[in-house]
């Protein structure tokens, strides 16, 4: 599989995108549904990082990180599920799937948090500014264009060479 997809249509690269997330299965129309609503878990933990590194407050940190445990555990962040269970209802949307591959990433955004957290509670700010902003334009850029580092990173590890 070539690393790049110049010939792509927009729709093919965003499912592409997607899967390599892990969400796979769904039909094109759930896929239009809820394109838009992928992009909320994402900007909800951006905001949520932004606003403890501006406000100088480690515990809101902390408590991202334990929101990000929460989904490394159980494959789902909290976020998601106030979608599935509120949004979702208002909006006649689909739910999103099951997607065990996003624990990696919650894991890894649970230990960054935790870390950026404990830079701020020690005064560290410098070290928590520039950790808390990679980790603003990582989701925003999950956000805004469906790549996942993290899951960009497994995929590639997992592809098998070609013959």
């Amino acid at each position: 599989m070539p690393l790049h997809h110049e010939e792509e249509s927009p729709e093919a690269k965003f499912r592409r995108r997607v899967e390599t997330q892990g969400f796979r299965g769904l039909t094109d129309e759930e896929l239009r549904a809820l394109a838009p609503w992928m992009r909320f878990t994402p900007l909800a933990n951006a905001l949520l990082v932004a606003v403890g590194v501006l406000a100088d407050t480690a515990a809101v940190l902390a408590a991202g990180a334990l929101l990000m445990l929460w989904g490394a555990i159980f494959s789902r962040h909290p976020f998601d599920a106030f979608y599935n269970h509120v949004i979702s209802a208002l909006e006649g949307t689909p739910r999103l799937p099951h997607c065990a591959r996003r624990r990696l990433t919650y894991f890894l955004l649970m230990v960054m948090m935790g870390a950026t957290a404990g830079f701020l509670h020690a005064g560290l700010r410098g070290w928590a500014y520039a950790l808390g902003g990679a980790m603003v334009a990582l989701l925003a850029l999950l956000a805004f264009t469906q790549i996942c580092v993290a899951s960009e990173l497994v995929e590639r590890i997992e592809r098998k060479p070609e013959a």
